[in-house]
């Protein structure tokens, strides 16, 4: 339902201050007319729907909405790695749109696909998804979602409020987990690491 896109909090050298690491949240949705009428609406009435994502989709957010924000709030240089899991819309690394989208302006952006099966290698699901969730509860209580507009409203402010240090952190136990998964020679399945906090 949401393309996330973060990167490693670092300075910014240019505007002499930190950078959040924070690119940017997209929903999958489309506002459509309700079938029937309903206690909670007339028939005809537009409402926030969610879609299923395929390849073309999620090819066409990526070179139009994901890689231009990349460049626009990147903080310096011009080499970026879009990491992503292996699900089944996420596009090819040798994506011929991609590459020329990543490229354009004099990029070094390139997709680098994470192992298969491997969440613990995936900064999203390691920890920022879990930090996300308990700002999404907050908010959940000051402001319950009771439709998807709701939601989506309530992913983007908890997107917003996410503290630096919070996505920090998160990084911050990825590499945790790479240096151990290298003690083991690259398996990831007989490593232990500890979340840093």
């Amino acid at each position: 339902m949401f393309l996330v896109v973060v990167a490693r909090p670092r300075w910014d050298a240019h505007k002499k201050q930190l950078w959040d690491g924070k690119i940017g949240v997209w929903p999958f949705v489309v506002y459509e007319p309700a079938q029937r009428s309903s206690k909670n609406r007339a028939k005809g009435t537009l409402e926030l729907k969610t879609y299923t994502v395929d390849r073309e989709i999620y090819r066409a957010c990526l070179a139009n909405s994901v890689i231009p924000e990349i460049k626009r709030r990147w903080p310096s240089g011009r080499r970026v790695r879009l990491q992503q899991d292996n699900a089944k819309p996420h596009v090819l690394a040798d994506d011929e749109v991609i590459q020329a989208a990543c490229s354009a302006g004099g990029w070094d952006m390139k997709v680098a696909p994470q192992p298969p099966n491997s969440p613990d290698f995936n900064v999203l699901d390691l920890g920022f998804f879990a930090s996300l969730q308990t700002l999404l509860q907050t908010l959940q209580h000051r402001m319950p979602a009771r439709n998807i507009e709701d939601l989506v409203n309530n992913a983007d402010q908890a997107f917003r409020d996410l503290s630096f240090t919070s996505l920090d952190r998160v990084f911050m136990t990825l590499q945790t987990v790479l240096h151990a998964a290298m003690k083991t020679d690259g398996g990831n399945s007989a490593y232990h690491f500890y979340e840093m906090r």
